[in-house]
């Protein structure tokens, strides 16, 4: 069983939870009942993988965005990237849902 906190694990509540073929259901169950009550976010993977799915989603969103600056200078771009995800992907993100 794969209980994988996101970092930084005390700003990010993220956990990310994965089981192998011979872990049993309850395990997983247990574990995100467990993170629940701590605070966490437990999402389940289909499968284990090699580093966090929210790291590689972080990853193509921001490759997206410098696709669409490709033809300006670099150094004016850090910043703005910076600030247009600051203030909308992440706005979007953390806003309650439902």
């Amino acid at each position: 069983m794969l209980g994988q906190p996101f970092n930084p694990p005390q700003l990010v509540p993220l956990v990310e939870l994965a089981g192998r073929e011979a872990t049993a259901a309850w395990v997983l169950d247990e574990a995100e009942r467990f993170h629940t009550r701590i605070g966490k976010v437990p999402v389940r993977l289909q499968k284990e993988i090699y580093s966090h799915v929210a790291n590689r989603l972080q990853a193509r969103i921001i490759a997206a965005v410098e696709a669409c600056d490709a033809d300006r200078p670099i150094a004016a771009l850090v910043e703005e990237r910076d600030s247009r995800l600051r203030v909308s992907l992440a706005v979007k993100s953390a806003a309650p849902t439902g």
